[in-house]
């Protein structure tokens, strides 16, 4: 049996294209809204610096029910995070459907 081990530790800043994982800590948002971004990762469309840094994230496959809580621009639905509601990202997608996994079995 061969089993695959990652550690999971970033040492850099977010860039644009990365695939990142967040969660926004305990502000009351939609729960459905919650669901959704704890459960799917997106990509870093643009990075906004001025008093904090804003990373404007792009999700797939939004629900209909929840399309109101984002961004629109075009066909795209984004929403903004701080650098301290990313727990996770990389420039590969496998690394984050990885990490979505240890998330979702708590391994």
């Amino acid at each position: 049996m061969i089993t695959q081990f990652k550690l999971f530790e970033n040492n850099s800043e977010p860039e644009v294209g990365d695939y990142v994982y967040g969660e926004y800590d305990d502000q009351g948002f939609d729960e459905d809204f919650e669901n959704f971004i704890k459960s799917n990762f997106g990509q870093i469309i643009e990075i906004k610096r001025k008093l904090d840094t804003i990373y404007s994230v792009k999700y797939e496959n939004v629900p209909d029910n929840i399309q109101n809580m984002f961004f629109k621009l075009y066909d795209d639905y984004y929403t903004g995070f701080e650098k301290n509601d990313i727990k996770f990202f990389s420039p590969n997608k496998e690394d984050i459907e990885a990490y979505l996994q240890v998330m979702k079995y708590n391994l």
